[in-house]
């Protein structure tokens, strides 16, 4: 079985999931620029990120997901807070 990765950071409301490669880079505004009745407010969304099977995750839960599968690390030491995923933490 392949092991649970993070692959993308994601914002929810409700239940809609939008993503991008960074928590509110260009790609994920341009997406919720197209859904009127969404909230435009980073504070008004949960960030959290995906796994490869498209099931979000809060930042807290996609840390460990990164950890197990030796994703934190590789490019550059984990940045603070250390309970939390940042995509920068990632690439």
């Amino acid at each position: 079985m392949t092991p649970r990765i993070v692959v993308c950071a994601a914002n929810k409301w409700g239940d809609v999931i939008v993503l991008g490669a960074r928590h509110f880079d260009s790609l994920m505004h341009s997406h919720i620029k197209r859904l009127p009745s969404l909230p435009t407010s980073p504070a008004e969304w949960e960030q959290g990120f995906v796994d490869q099977h498209g099931v979000f995750m809060d930042r807290r839960e996609a840390l460990q997901v990164a950890i197990n599968a030796g994703q934190i690390g590789r490019y550059r030491p984990k940045t603070n807070p250390d309970y939390q995923l940042f995509s920068e933490d990632l690439y």
